[in-house]
């Protein structure tokens, strides 16, 4: 658990339209239309439209939930006070991740080469 630092640079998710929602037993990752990607290895939590955030454990099954942003575009993008991640998209969707694991990763943000372990 040591957070996403609020100073953390992360304008080259805006504008990215997520193409595709992966699923594994351990991990659920989202793929973007350009060369980043957001692997989800913890809970999270998801709005779509107008619904409130609704928390999800991260299991497999739970990947149902982020299909609804399959070819939606990112418009915001920061870690939240706990240290977590919050995007917001074009549609009023947002995604929350959370930093909730003290022995590993809970979430990765990979742009080209650059790799931010969380």
């Amino acid at each position: 658990m040591y957070g996403l630092r609020n100073t953390e640079d992360l304008s080259f998710l805006i504008d990215a339209c997520v193409s595709q929602i992966v699923v594994s037993l351990s991990a659920l990752r989202i793929d973007f239309d350009q060369p980043v990607r957001l692997t989800i290895f913890s809970a999270f939590a998801v709005s779509i439209a107008d619904s409130p955030l609704t928390r999800f454990d991260g299991s497999a099954r739970d990947s149902l939930a982020l299909f609804p942003l399959i070819s939606d575009v990112v418009t915001a993008a920061s870690a939240t006070t706990s240290g977590g991640l919050q995007v917001n998209f074009k549609s009023g969707a947002v995604l929350e991740v959370f930093d909730d694991s003290k022995q590993y990763e809970s979430f990765t943000i990979s742009n080209g080469d650059q790799l931010i372990v969380v």
